[in-house]
């Protein structure tokens, strides 16, 4: 968390020596590796930590979100979706799912993995409640955008794209004066 990277490989690498079969420290090293550029290699040992332990989600998960930033967009949604069926409430899997399914144009899907993937956020989270609000602006429940990004839409926040939304929102509800603010 400290991005104290090499002191953590250290310290991982020393612990893979004791008990090279862990796969928490797979998984910690292949992290470690990807933030690192060693992409190849980190995902080569997210996939060890997955052989020794296949129900480890927060592994799947990092597998996921690699596979989807190299573009296999299938590889990614199998990882993604395995991390979910291991643990239902991988904020972050749902939340890459919703992204894979919206591009898909599977809009119900994507709603239903945002959804799960804003849960138990903090008020001031913005992460993919924009994404959440948009489609549901495109299925008229405007209600629901009101009430997700109010709180996250200030007047101090700088985030155009939820203050956009949330305008678009008020102008299907046919309130002007407050979409324009």
């Amino acid at each position: 968390r400290e991005r104290k990277l090499t002191e953590a490989q250290e310290g991982v690498m020393a612990f893979l020596k004791t008990s090279p079969n862990s796969s928490i420290g797979r998984e910690i090293f292949g992290a470690i590796l990807v933030l690192r550029g060693q992409t190849p290699e980190g995902l080569a040992e997210l996939l060890r930590a997955l052989e020794l332990a296949p129900a480890q989600s927060t592994a799947s998960t990092k597998a996921g979100v690699i596979y989807l930033a190299l573009g296999d967009l299938a590889k990614a949604k199998a990882y993604l979706q395995r991390s979910v069926e291991s643990n239902p409430k991988d904020r972050q899997a749902h939340q890459r799912l919703g992204m894979i399914f919206e591009g898909e144009n599977q809009l119900a899907t994507a709603i239903a993995h945002y959804e799960k993937g804003v849960e138990g956020t903090p008020i001031n989270y913005l992460g993919v409640k924009v994404n959440l609000a948009r489609l549901y602006n495109l299925q008229g429940e405007f209600e629901k955008v009101i009430r997700l990004l109010t709180p996250v839409a200030t007047a101090q926040s700088g985030t155009a794209a939820a203050h956009l939304t949330l305008g678009s929102a008020w102008l299907g509800q046919k309130d002007p004066q407050k979409a324009l603010a």
